[in-house]
């Protein structure tokens, strides 16, 4: 993606983030692309840890909304890094009872 980041905003959409991790992607972490005031973007990030915290998100346009909710993290997340499962966080995480269970109706954990 030109953009960088691992997921993006584009073409008047609204993505919204509950107990995630983005981190180690290269230029950004996430991004809202638009600049046009008729298809503007919109990013929610919630209970999440975001390398570089709100500078991880990148916005491309002067329209676009991120809402940065309560209880977002920063810094490095902890992954094991090895063993069948690279990506589960190691003892001491940041993110370790960091979620919410609280999220929008029809999502359920």
């Amino acid at each position: 993606n030109p953009s960088g980041g691992s997921v993006g905003a584009s073409g008047n959409s609204t993505v919204n983030f509950y107990n995630s991790i983005l981190f180690g992607n290269y230029a950004c972490q996430a991004y809202l692309s638009n600049d046009n005031e008729n298809r503007a973007d919109t990013m929610g990030i919630i209970k999440t840890l975001v390398q570089d915290e709100q500078d991880g998100i990148k916005d491309y346009g002067s329209y676009n909304h991120l809402i940065w909710g309560e209880g977002n993290l920063g810094g490095n997340p902890l992954f094991l890094g090895t063993e069948e499962y690279p990506y589960a966080i190691d003892f001491g995480s940041p993110c370790i009872d960091a979620g919410t269970l609280e999220l929008p109706p029809g999502i359920e954990l």
